[in-house]
């Protein structure tokens, strides 16, 4: 199981302090006093900050359609915008799915099927 303090992105640049000791090939070595512990366990990233909106999705798929997706595929600038209106319903969709699964309003064999459950079902509990 993967815990939000049990790795350190690569990607992501680590604030170097004056106090941080670092080895001959430049990686960094564990802090050793309690100064150096809060500091480093500062400039670790949360998997909370990993999270985005439904809204910043869409933007990234529809800058990401018009990057990799050539203009002469679309054939005109109507088709492409006709896409552009049909992803926000697909994104809405998947974002509705992922809501209920958070507050566990929907189970894992639902949605392998494709079937939401109707507002109206009563909500069973299996324990």
């Amino acid at each position: 199981m993967v815990s939000e303090n049990s790795f350190h992105l690569q990607s992501q640049l680590r604030p170097r302090s004056g106090d941080m000791s670092i080895d001959s090939a430049g990686n960094s070595v564990l802090p050793q006093g309690l100064s150096q512990s809060k500091k480093h366990a500062a400039s670790k990233p949360r998997f909370v900050e990993f999270a985005c909106s439904h809204v910043e999705v869409f933007r990234y798929v529809m800058l990401v359609t018009k990057i990799v997706i050539p203009k002469q595929f679309w054939g005109c600038a109507k088709n492409l915008k006709l896409v552009q209106l049909c992803i926000p319903f697909a994104l809405q969709t998947l974002s509705s799915r992922l809501t209920m699964h958070r507050r566990e309003r929907i189970y894992h064999h639902a949605t392998a099927r494709n079937q939401l459950p109707s507002p109206r079902t009563p909500r069973v509990l299996h324990r």
